[in-house]
C-alpha cells in the first residue's frame, strides 16, 4: 500500500459482532435495478466481514508512548494494571476487616446446607485469598507483555477498500458498476440522490462513509459520486 494508507496498532483487534450488509440481497439487487447472484451477494457479504475484522484492528490499542492518548498501548496498559491493583487492595481490605465473619459465614453455610462443618473449598476466607493471587497474576501478565507493532489500513483505506470489493463482485456477476459523470453533474443547479446512477445509490445505501470524518460532507450526493469516481480510479495503487 501507499504511504498514508496504513496505521500502527500494538496488538491484533480481538472479539466483536461479524459485519453484515445493512440491506438485504433483495433489496439491494432493487436498488441496483437487477437481481444479485447468490455467489456475488457472498462475496459481498466477504466484504462487510473483512471490513468489519478491520474495523476492530483499529480499535486495538496504539503502538504509541504518548500519555495524552487515551487508545495508547503504555497508557492502557498503566491504567489497566492500575484498576486490577485497586481490586487487589480491596480484597485484601475485605479480608482483614472481615475475616472472623467470613469463617463464621462459611461454617454456617456448610452446617445448613452440606450438613457438615467446612472445609477448605468452601472458606470464604481462602477464596479471598485465591482471587488475590489471580488478580495479582493477572498484573504479572499486563505488566510483562509488550507492544507489537502491526501494520493496517486506516479507516479511510478500508472503506476504499470495501467500495472496490462490491465493484468487483457486481462486476464479475455482470452488474455494471456504472459511475456519474463529474461534469454532466456539475451542469445541474443541485444535485439529489435521484440523479446518482444505481450503483452509487447502492454504496449509499449501504451507509459505506457515513460514520467517517467526512461523513456529512459525503451525505452530499455530488460529493458522494466524486469520492467513489476518486475511490475507483485509485485502484488500491
Amino acid at each position: 500500500m501507499k504511504k498514508g494508507t496504513t496505521t500502527k496498532r500494538a496488538a491484533h483487534g480481538l472479539g466483536g459482532l461479524v459485519h453484515k450488509p445493512i440491506v438485504s440481497q433483495a433489496q439491494a439487487g432493487a436498488e441496483i435495478g437487477q437481481a444479485i447472484p447468490d455467489t456475488a451477494w457472498q462475496e459481498i457479504c466477504a466484504a462487510f466481514e473483512a471490513y468489519g475484522s478491520r474495523q476492530r484492528a483499529l480499535d486495538a490499542s496504539k503502538a504509541s508512548r504518548s500519555n495524552g492518548d487515551a487508545q495508547s498501548w503504555h497508557t492502557r496498559q498503566k491504567a489497566a494494571s492500575r484498576a486490577i491493583e485497586n481490586a487487589m487492595e480491596k480484597v485484601e481490605a475485605a479480608r482483614k476487616k472481615h475475616g472472623r465473619f467470613l469463617d463464621e459465614a462459611s461454617e454456617n453455610y456448610c452446617l445448613e446446607n452440606l450438613r457438615r462443618s467446612y472445609s477448605h473449598e468452601e472458606s470464604a476466607t481462602m477464596m479471598l485469598d485465591e482471587a488475590f493471587a489471580k488478580l495479582l497474576h493477572a498484573v504479572a501478565i499486563i505488566e510483562r507483555a509488550n507492544p507489537q507493532e502491526i501494520e493496517i489500513p486506516t479507516a479511510a483505506t478500508s472503506r476504499d477498500i470495501l467500495v472496490r470489493d462490491i465493484c468487483a463482485a457486481l462486476t464479475g456477476a455482470g452488474i455494471e458498476a456504472r459511475l456519474s459523470n463529474g461534469f454532466d453533474l456539475g451542469q445541474l443547479e443541485t444535485v439529489r440522490t435521484k440523479d446518482l446512477t444505481p450503483f452509487e445509490k447502492l454504496i449509499s445505501q449501504f451507509g459505506i462513509g457515513d460514520d467517517c470524518s467526512r461523513g456529512d460532507r459525503l451525505r452530499k450526493p455530488a460529493a458522494f459520486s466524486a469520492w467513489l469516481r476518486s475511490v475507483l480510479a485509485d485502484g488500491g495503487k
